[in-house]
Order: C-alpha cells, then structure tokens, then sequence
C-alpha cells in the first residue's frame, strides 16, 4: 500500500490527529505569546528566588519570598525615579524629564493622544528618562533586569512624579547617600 486513500479509516484518522496537532501547537503559540510578560516575571521570579537562597530569606515560605520579590521591584522603580529627579536637579541631565517644564511639555505634547494609550501614557518618557540616566548609572538600568517587570501606572506614577517635585536635590551631595538610605529603611533589601 502506497496510498492512504487505499485506507479511508486510517487516512481520516491521521487526518483528524494532524488538525488537532496543529490546532494544539497554534493554541500553545497563541498563549506563549498572550502571556509573555508573565512568563518573563515567572523566570526572573524563580532566577532571583535562586539567587537569595543563602540570604536572609533563607527559611522564608513562598509567600514571603513572593512578596519580598514584589516590593524590591517597587523599590527599584522609585529609586530609579529618585535619581533621575536627582540629576535634574543637579544639572546633570541635558533636560527635564519628570519635574519642571518636561512633564508639563510631555503632557501638552500627549494630551490629545491619551484617548489612544494603552497603559501608562507616561512609559514613553520614562523610558526616555532612564536611557539618558543610564549612561550615568548603569548598574541600576541595565544586565538582567529582574525587576522591569514592575511598571507604575498613570495614577501612581503622577503621584510619585508630584511628591518627588516637593523637593529640591541640588544641595545633595551623593546620589549614593540617599539610596543606601532609602534601602536601610526597607526590609530585607
């Protein structure tokens, strides 16, 4: 036999098994790519949670660890946007991104665009934000960014934008100062 339609039962049966294969792996594709991001947060999750095996969360139960992984991500959000205000303020940037007339530009720029965002109209400017601070202090931006997964929303990030403005860091003299202060008052950091 060299021909399958020598066979109905058998040809009509691979049939069906080739279009449930391929209905299988297009739904498997479908969700790999629906899911992604949560995917990626999964792996960095459990790459962190292996790195801190022989730290002080040693002995902690998953939940700790999950919510230990959640607020260090948060922490390097709003460390990152103090420093980018920290190098506004002292001059170091060749603009203003989050104080002063840059947010007030962006927003007049975007206003009419809000209606078409996904997300957090201000990602774009952020990202701005933290590739011109980034040349300056790499090591919070870039390798394997475990925490990127982290964004704020329009509401939160507004928020934390008005209360870091409250302040001026020009007289500051170290960036390092104030972020190994902010780390000692969070736990477990």
């Amino acid at each position: 036999m060299s021909d399958l339609d020598d066979v109905p039962p058998l040809r009509e049966a691979l049939q069906n098994y080739s279009e449930k294969a391929f209905d299988w792996h297009k739904r498997q594709a479908t969700l790999r790519y629906d899911y992604r991001a949560d995917r990626n947060v999964f792996d960095d999750y459990y790459i962190w949670a292996s790195s801190m095996r022989e730290t002080i969360l040693n002995g902690s139960n998953e939940e700790q660890r999950r919510e230990r992984f959640a607020l260090q991500a948060a922490c390097v959000v709003f460390i990152r946007l103090l420093l980018i205000r920290f190098c506004e303020d002292k001059g170091i940037l060749p603009y203003r991104f989050l104080s002063g007339d840059g947010l007030r530009r962006w927003q007049k720029d975007i206003e009419r665009y809000f209606i078409f965002a996904q997300g957090n109209p201000y990602d774009p400017l952020l990202d701005m934000a933290y590739a011109n601070v980034q040349q300056i202090y790499a090591h919070l931006f870039t390798g394997r960014e475990l925490f990127n997964w982290y964004r704020l929303d329009r509401e939160h990030f507004v928020m934390a934008v008005h209360r870091f403005s409250r302040f001026n860091f020009a007289s500051i003299e170290s960036m390092t100062s104030i972020v190994t202060k902010a780390l000692m008052g969070r736990k477990g950091y």
